[in-house]
């Protein structure tokens, strides 16, 4: 139920249409039991000419068969029937156009807020740190904001409402059935107490069922998602054989973990059905004795008492019906709030700074981190330099030696775990994530482009940049002769990660991208090591054009392109084991002339 409080909580502002659709479901519930009497009376009375008038009535059943005796008239039998329909009709038009407002309003109201937590979790994923999406699947992640919110939303638009008509229903009926004969009726109430365990007990394994079957399905999304991205691969190393079976394997068991869940929800129709009937047939049985042997029962009132009886298991079906959805949306919102729940961000001060421009440096002061803060394994430790405004500082090192996670600190990307890291002389804590982030752009070897046009991803988030600026950015990142290539030009589509383009293209791409941005600091992330020679020349000519005047960070595959470098970093098991000019660390460190003469041949 705390699930379900906290979903009700995104409906606060829609509590007058919500009230709304409650009057008019307690409005119709009032209808349709009203309904039933009127045709119990039609049967019992009109229909069989034993028409017995109230003129004094002493108990409350009495009381409402003389203002059904009054609404139809003591006329002949044919002038009561003839008022008897027109009231039917008059009673089913009103409780049905009652019954569609209370529907539509609850509709839009349950779509609204499965469309408010659908953006919120969205929004909520965008701003945690990359260490959740180090640790997450991106087909995991999409399965729960598609699969499991579109689960809360068939199981919340089915079953809110029915949760507030079907038990008002119940009641109505059950209040009814007391005003016939109090001692039938409490047999009648034994029905909702044993349908109600059934329900709770089918639903709680179902809803264990509906995890593991959403869970499944992020898996199939996995599979779907690996193969597609990687179908070159998997064509030239002819594994589509394999892949075809892992397939296969993951939607069996997806398969039989849905059928498992419906063996259990298509049980409680059945149950409900034969508990109803049971009870039916006693309350028929010792009813038609007390009516024909003991005549302590109207006929009227023992036809109105089994319509009225089987009119109340339609409600009390459908309630557990509910219950099998509402137990599918339970486990979905299981998963959807364990991402609200998780908290790891990159969290801002109150009152943070908006920096402008950055003015003298970056310091990073003791520097120490991990990703995971109980692990004791550190990816930087004692991380103690300063880059100065309008500098190049190049970064070298082995493979995991920590040179990306260095250069990923100063956007925030992670927070340092220990120490301080300084921009301008103060904390880059204290200043707002959108202010820090706007003076920085990253050009990273895997250039990360989107489905849309060249000027879309040019001008990626900015919709205020021209043409000419466009223009001037595809001139300065060497992109003219793929532009003049194309047939659209720059309104060219280039595909799901720039799949249409070349390595070199989407690298020139990237700093087209970074230009536009015309950031202060520069981060290049190894630009250009996986480039053929004739690519990384254009993009060098691309990247000289983009690096003036700026402070630039570079990450350093091949070390003949940064010698001219004010300043090189040579990392090492997370550490900085030495610095200087190319020259001076030709001369000092063993360590970065081994990693020179292995990549000069030497």
């Amino acid at each position: 139920m705390k699930l379900f409080k906290r979903i009700l909580t995104y409906t606060k502002s829609h509590r007058l249409l919500l009230l709304f659709s409650i009057i008019s479901s307690v409005i119709y519930v009032i209808l349709n039991s009203m309904s039933i009497w009127l045709i119990g009376t039609m049967l019992a009375n009109v229909m069989s000419g034993n028409s017995s008038s109230v003129s004094k009535p002493t108990s409350l059943n009495e009381h409402l068969n003389l203002l059904i005796q009054n609404l139809i008239g003591t006329g002949s039998q044919i002038e009561q029937l003839k008022s008897l329909c027109i009231l039917l009709i008059f009673i089913f038009i009103i409780k049905n156009i009652l019954l569609y407002i209370s529907n539509l309003i609850m509709s839009y109201v349950q779509n609204k807020v499965i469309t408010n937590i659908r953006i919120a979790l969205f929004k909520h994923i965008s701003t945690l740190s990359l260490t959740f999406f180090n640790n997450s699947k991106t087909s995991e992640l999409s399965s729960i904001l598609i699969r499991d919110i579109a689960g809360m939303r068939v199981a919340f638009s089915q079953s809110l409402q029915k949760l507030i008509v079907e038990p008002i229903s119940i009641l109505s009926f059950i209040f009814l059935l007391l005003i016939i004969n109090i001692k039938f009726a409490a047999l009648v109430i034994i029905i909702i107490p044993l349908s109600g365990f059934f329900s709770i007990k089918v639903g709680q394994s179902i809803r264990r069922k509906s995890k593991r079957t959403s869970i499944q399905s992020a898996g199939i999304l996995n599979i779907i998602k690996e193969t597609l991205s990687n179908i070159k691969i998997v064509k030239i190393f002819n594994l589509e054989k394999l892949e075809n079976n892992k397939f296969i394997d993951e939607n069996n068991k997806y398969f039989n973990l849905l059928f498992r869940q419906s063996k259990l929800s298509h049980l409680l129709t059945p149950i409900n059905e034969t508990i109803g009937l049971l009870v039916g047939i006693l309350l028929i049985w010792f009813g038609g004795i007390s009516v024909l042997e003991h005549q302590s029962m109207k006929s009227d009132d023992f036809i109105k008492f089994i319509l009225l009886l089987f009119a109340m298991l339609q409600p009390i079906r459908k309630l557990s019906n509910i219950n099998v959805l509402f137990q599918n949306g339970i486990a979905a919102a299981e998963r959807v709030f364990s991402i609200f729940d998780n908290e790891e961000k990159i969290s801002e001060v109150k009152d943070a700074i908006k920096i402008k421009n950055f003015s003298t440096s970056i310091k990073f002061q003791n520097v120490k981190f991990k990703y995971d803060l109980n692990s004791k394994n550190k990816i930087l430790e004692e991380i103690n330099i300063e880059i100065n405004k309008g500098e190049m500082i190049a970064i070298v090192g082995e493979s995991g030696a920590g040179k990306s996670t260095f250069s990923e600190l100063i956007p925030r990307l992670y927070d340092v775990s220990e120490g301080v890291l300084m921009i301008d002389g103060i904390n880059i804590k204290k200043y707002s994530l959108n202010s820090l982030r706007n003076l920085i752009a990253v050009v990273t070897q895997n250039s990360i482009l989107f489905n849309e046009t060249i000027k879309s991803n040019i001008a990626y988030g900015n919709n205020n940049i021209s043409d000419l600026q466009v223009s001037k950015a595809i001139k300065s990142a060497n992109l003219e002769d793929l532009i003049n290539k194309l047939p659209m030009g720059i309104n060219t589509e280039i595909g799901e990660n720039g799949v249409k383009l070349s390595g070199g293209e989407k690298q020139r791409l990237s700093i087209a991208r970074a230009l536009i941005k015309n950031p202060e600091i520069l981060i290049l992330d190894e630009a250009t090591a996986s480039l053929d020679s004739d690519s990384e020349k254009k993009v060098h000519e691309a990247i000289n054009n983009l690096v003036k005047d700026r402070t630039v960070i570079v990450i350093a595959h091949r070390l003949s392109t940064i010698v001219n470098s004010n300043k090189i970093l040579v990392f090492s098991k997370g550490k900085i084991v030495d610095q200087g000019t190319h020259k001076d660390l030709l001369k000092n460190s063993k360590k970065y002339k081994k990693l020179y003469d292995l990549q000069a041949g030497n």
